[in-house]
């Protein structure tokens, strides 16, 4: 993620992305003290090297300006994204 956010509000993002991905919604509202904006998904899954994992893009107004930033969430729960080589 952007380094220009917090540390706590990634971890902010990351928590909304979470719920986001069990509620299996496609869009979400996000607020913190230093950040305003949506997370949006459609479902797709990339790797980076072996870690593969659904892509979520983050679209925010925050005291650095307008930023966008894109992360991978992985489900270490489900048992078909360890078949496929997605150790971490």
């Amino acid at each position: 993620m952007n380094s220009r956010v917090s540390y706590d509000s990634k971890l902010e993002i990351a928590r909304s992305a979470v719920e986001m991905y069990v509620d299996q919604r496609e869009k979400t509202n996000i607020k913190g003290e230093e950040y305003e904006g949506r997370i949006s998904t459609h479902g797709e899954v990339q790797f980076l090297g072996s870690y593969g994992g659904q892509v979520f893009n983050v679209f925010l107004d925050s005291d650095n300006g307008k930023e966008s930033l894109s992360f991978l969430l992985h489900d270490h729960t489900r048992k078909d994204h360890r078949e496929v080589g997605a150790l971490n």
